[in-house]
């Protein structure tokens, strides 16, 4: 899943995806969060940032 969202002060906002998987006891989860900057000033340009890699948690595939 996807989307797009803006914050006063963040030009251009932020692009935001993750997986959502359904485990074994029916149960939701979210997994692979990752956050991209979208500048007005220069598209394109933005780096890709997973909370996994800032919390310090070892990449996993998406419903692992």
């Amino acid at each position: 899943m996807s989307t797009r969202f803006r914050y006063p002060g963040l030009p251009g906002g932020m692009n935001l995806t993750w997986h959502m998987c359904v485990r074994s006891d029916g149960q939701w989860r979210i997994a692979d969060v990752t956050a991209i900057d979208v500048s007005d000033e220069s598209p394109g340009a933005g780096e890709a940032v997973t909370l996994r890699a800032l919390l310090g948690l070892e990449p996993t595939g998406p419903c692992a």
